[in-house]
């Protein structure tokens, strides 16, 4: 079984679907979300069909699909009820066929599975194949899933996904991780994300605040993050070397986008 490493998933689409043609070039219809939260770009043929909080969804030609940053809450099992996803945590294979059946493209096989990099802290990922039954008739996915526990039995399912009929998926696949790519998050999403991080963590929140003890010490840091998030700017950690930098939202939403699983955002109080 391959592992990514810092390959990302245009590698792990190659690797995992043999025989490939070279990547066709893009036409240039790029496409600003509705509420101003991203842009994507796609070819003749493709519609957008879905685009809220920098999460997308657009349909091709002959029945593709790609689906991209979809974020969803699973609950604890005690919660099931229909219409609510409930279930223990899974890992990303598991994940995948548990949340596609209960959406209603119950899986069929995984064909391959390929782990990485996980996308947020004490998370697992993993890109996979798989052939499942979409609307009815067989089709073929190429996903990179992420799942980590969230706090009360709650965890957090992530999904990017590709997929085609079968008979059209290996000619589709390089349009589709075009589109991928090309799909990019606001800066003020980014900052929008931040925000809230800020205000629903209890520390930052405290900072913002003011009402943390040491005064003497808060203040500077609190003046410090307000600064960061004004400037929309973020300090991270590469995993390996330990290297610091201080980037921009954006930039950093790059780095995580092209080495997944290298950088950690270094929380306020190791700073």
């Amino acid at each position: 079984m391959l592992r990514l490493g810092g390959l990302g998933f245009a590698a792990a689409a190659a690797s995992l679907v043999c025989g490939l043609a070279g990547t066709p070039a893009l036409a240039q219809q790029r496409i600003a979300f509705p509420d101003g939260s991203g842009s994507i770009t796609l070819p003749a043929g493709w519609r957008l069909t879905s685009a809220q909080r920098a999460a997308a969804e657009a349909t091709g030609p002959e029945g593709e699909g790609v689906a991209l940053g979809i974020t969803m809450p699973v609950g604890p099992p005690h919660i099931a009820a229909p219409g609510v996803l409930a279930g223990p945590y899974m890992r990303p294979p598991q994940a995948f066929a548990f949340v596609t059946g209960q959406t209603g493209s119950p899986v069929l096989q995984i064909v391959a599975l390929q782990p990485s990099p996980p996308l947020t802290y004490g998370g697992e990922a993993a890109y996979l194949l798989a052939d499942l039954n979409h609307l009815g008739r067989p089709y073929r996915a190429f996903a990179l899933v992420n799942t980590a526990p969230l706090q009360g039995g709650y965890w957090q399912y992530y999904v990017t996904m590709l997929l085609a009929p079968p008979e059209v998926f290996p000619r589709s696949l390089p349009v589709m991780v075009e589109i991928w790519k090309s799909w990019g998050i606001s800066q003020g999403e980014m900052n929008r994300r931040t925000e809230q991080a800020l205000t629903t963590m209890k520390e930052t929140a405290a900072i913002m605040r003011g009402t943390l003890a040491e005064r003497s010490r808060s203040q500077p840091l609190r003046d410090s993050i307000r600064g960061e998030l004004l400037a929309g700017e973020e300090v991270l950690e590469h995993l390996r070397t330990k290297r610091r930098v201080r980037v921009t939202t954006a930039q950093m939403n790059q780095l995580f986008e092209l080495e997944p699983g290298e950088w950690r955002v270094v929380p306020t109080h190791e700073r």
